[in-house]
């Protein structure tokens, strides 16, 4: 016996049906050090507001990250298996802490700091106030060979204090750069 057409919509309903809540964007409400979190769903027209609580998260391998609290922070949630009961936060996100990248950049970043990898292989660190100065090596040779070779006067034996130093020039300070490169 072939299937009415009654009988494909009513299947094709309910399984549309099912799919609907499959996939859902929610909003983190309460995190922990934990990898459970707590997520805010639907709000009825009575004011009863879905919350969910103790949602598992699935990081990346090798990233983890928490957001910070005040921000406007949304989850990715699929249920396991289709059933409700089996939430999972899969990808996330907080609007407030968007950025521009050019194409092939990628950018590592929260309320405070952002790592940026450009297309051409420069690595900018910011702390929000601009790309903070690093150490060059050729900085820190300076500096451990000031150590090495610096002398003190009035050096005494024991456990008393020595002079000040002697050694011609100040302590060498750093040039620094704002882009990291390494091979």
């Amino acid at each position: 016996m072939r299937p009415t057409s009654r009988y494909l919509r009513e299947k094709v309903g309910n399984a549309a049906t099912a799919l609907r809540g499959l996939a859902r964007r929610l909003s983190v409400t309460l995190t922990d050090a934990s990898a459970f979190w707590q997520l805010r769903g639907y709000q009825d027209s009575e004011s009863n507001v879905e919350v969910i609580p103790d949602v598992p998260v699935f990081h990346n391998i090798g990233f983890m990250s928490r957001p910070a609290s005040g921000g406007r922070p949304e989850a990715i949630v699929i249920s396991i298996g289709g059933a409700s009961g089996h939430p999972v936060v899969v990808a996330t996100r907080d609007s407030r802490l968007s950025a521009s990248l050019a194409e092939d950049e990628t950018i590592i970043h929260n309320s405070k700091s952002r790592v940026i990898i450009r297309a051409s292989g420069e690595v900018l660190i910011d702390n929000g106030s601009g790309a903070l100065a690093l150490a060059l090596k050729g900085d820190v040779d300076n500096i451990k060979t000031w150590l090495a070779t610096h002398t003190h006067s009035g050096v005494t034996t024991g456990p008393g204090a020595s002079g000040v130093s002697v050694q011609a020039g100040t302590l060498p300070t750093a040039t620094g750069t704002s882009t990291l490169k390494a091979r």
